[in-house]
């Protein structure tokens, strides 16, 4: 086993990638045990390993692309366009490395929050799930995530989403990781309807996202030890600040663990189309709103 310690350890931050400082994540290479981010993750027989341990082995490693990412852009390519167009490209582009979902939907909590504040509640109101609401409102199962009541909630959640939300953007790609935190969100809140309470806050998306963090490293092999130590935390604090929502966690393990695990399911069957998955992710979160509803909205 290399000692790469004192040649690469020093001063380095062990939550960010070796390789690329502005990148945090959770994974580390299972041969040397430095951080490593999901472009430098080279599946091996047992995790991953960084690109220095595969070449120091004589190069037996899998692609280092992440299972559903693209083939890197031709670099003269990018350099002839225009900065505006590069920077649209890598808001739209699956591959690219900047977590810019998880920023838009951080940033549009605070901005919610604080709008919430200066209309007395009646944009709080606008976006809360509640029993008995009338059927129509079905938008209102997927915008509860974004009623935030309470300055502490808003902190919390955007310190314990940015521990994990730009790791599993990587991995997943935009459209799945947008996928992951909607059916969290909305089996999340279809649960606490059920219990007859009110649903609101990022609790049932932020398990949503752990679960699918959890299953993505199954998959890969590697240790889910941190994202075990930061679920446990975020419990504790739950289940001390707010204990009602316990509920809206377990729906929203449901949901973003059930949307991440079709994924993988259907990602090396032949017969599964690309729109499959989401169809299924879809119908499952359907089947909750309307379970929800009925039971308490249209059989009350």
């Amino acid at each position: 086993m290399p000692d790469h310690g004192e040649s690469h350890h020093g001063e380095e931050d062990a939550s960010v990638c070796y390789r690329h400082p502005g990148r945090q994540s959770w994974i580390l290479c299972q041969r040397c045990g430095r951080t490593i981010c999901p472009e430098c993750q080279i599946p091996a027989p047992v995790g991953v390993q960084c690109p220095e341990c595969v070449r120091e082995a004589g190069g037996g490693g899998a692609s280092s692309r992440m299972p559903w990412s693209a083939p890197k852009n031709n670099v003269t390519a990018m350099r002839r366009t225009p900065k505006w167009q590069r920077w649209i490209g890598q808001f739209l582009k699956p591959d690219s490395n900047a977590p810019t979902v998880t920023w838009v939907l951080l940033g549009a909590i605070v901005l919610l929050f604080f709008a919430s504040l200066f209309t007395g509640g009646a944009l709080l109101n606008l976006l809360i799930a509640y029993p008995g609401q009338p059927v129509w409102q079905i938008w209102r199962f997927f915008t509860s995530a974004f009623a935030q009541p309470a300055f502490l909630n808003v902190v919390l959640n955007v310190i314990f989403f940015l521990l994990i939300g730009p790791t599993v953007e990587r991995m997943l790609g935009r459209a799945r990781f947008i996928t992951v935190l909607t059916a969290g969100s909305a089996v999340g809140a279809s649960a606490m309807i059920m219990t007859g309470s009110p649903a609101f806050g990022f609790s049932g998306a932020m398990f949503g996202m752990f679960a699918a963090y959890f299953i993505i490293g199954r998959q890969m092999g590697v240790s889910t030890r941190p994202f075990l130590i930061v679920i446990g935390l975020n419990l504790v604090l739950s289940l001390f600040i707010s204990p009602a929502f316990i509920p809206m966690m377990i729906g929203g393990l449901l949901g973003g663990g059930g949307a991440a695990w079709l994924f993988f399911f259907h990602r090396d069957r032949a017969r599964s189309t690309p729109r499959l998955p989401y169809l299924q992710i879809a119908g499952g979160v359907a089947v909750f709103i309307v379970v929800a509803l009925l039971q308490t909205s249209i059989l009350r």
